[in-house]
């Protein structure tokens, strides 16, 4: 599914959240009407206790049905929204690899290898690219490039209980532990950095090659 698709999914389920707020917000009110509706303003048939108590349980009855339902329409929004993401195979070399044969590993932003590895090329049916091997390459700089990113994904998560998890996240969650994880990378290597001074979005920025420089020369 694509990201604007997503998005819209996201949004319509928000929406729906913002109208059962409201309708609860709203409960209030017709509570009042309810019990004004059925008092005789002339006085002649008072409303009982068991009355009042009666409306209370039916409105309630009511709200959690319109409330259920609700959820109901959401998770069925959520469980449409899921879509298996499918990953290709080619055979080339005497083996099956995750990429093509003519695949040449990019030189990219920090964040765009971040997302590229914990989820792969959606577009081009790629598989994460922590699974690539050296032999999936057919390019020594490639499998050179390859080989740097791996120390830095070490590097960078080598504080993080639970590494796994991260190719199941959310895109936000990801993106999350993304800034609290380079974040905590750049501490490390710029102890005496003042705390204002640190970005990760902009560190996101800068390219791998660059950020493993850094490790080289510091770690």
């Amino acid at each position: 599914m694509s990201e604007e698709n997503r998005g819209w999914r996201i949004l319509c389920v928000n929406k729906r959240i913002d109208c059962i707020e409201k309708k609860v917000d709203d409960i209030p009110d017709k509570v009042k009407q309810s019990i004004l509706e059925n008092f005789q303003l002339n006085g002649v048939v008072p409303i009982t206790q068991t009355q009042l108590t009666d409306m209370f349980n039916t409105f309630q009855h009511n709200v959690l049905q319109m409330i259920q339902s609700n959820n109901a329409s959401i998770h069925q929004d959520r469980q449409v929204s899921v879509v298996p993401v499918t990953f290709q195979s080619w055979t080339w070399g005497g083996r099956i690899h995750p990429v093509p044969m003519d695949f040449r590993f990019p030189k990219c932003n920090l964040k765009l290898m971040w997302d590229l590895w914990w989820s792969g090329n959606l577009a081009e049916h790629h598989a994460p690219y922590r699974k690539l091997r050296g032999f999936d390459l057919n390019n020594r700089n490639d499998q050179s490039n390859l080989s740097k990113v791996s120390k830095i994904m070490r590097a960078i998560t080598i504080n993080y209980d639970n590494v796994a998890a991260i190719g199941g996240m959310s895109i936000q969650d990801r993106d999350s532990t993304f800034e609290i994880l380079f974040m905590g990378l750049f501490r490390r290597l710029f102890p005496t950095q003042p705390e204002a001074d640190f970005d990760a979005k902009r560190f996101g920025d800068q390219s791998y090659l660059t950020l493993y420089n850094q490790l080289h020369n510091h770690l």
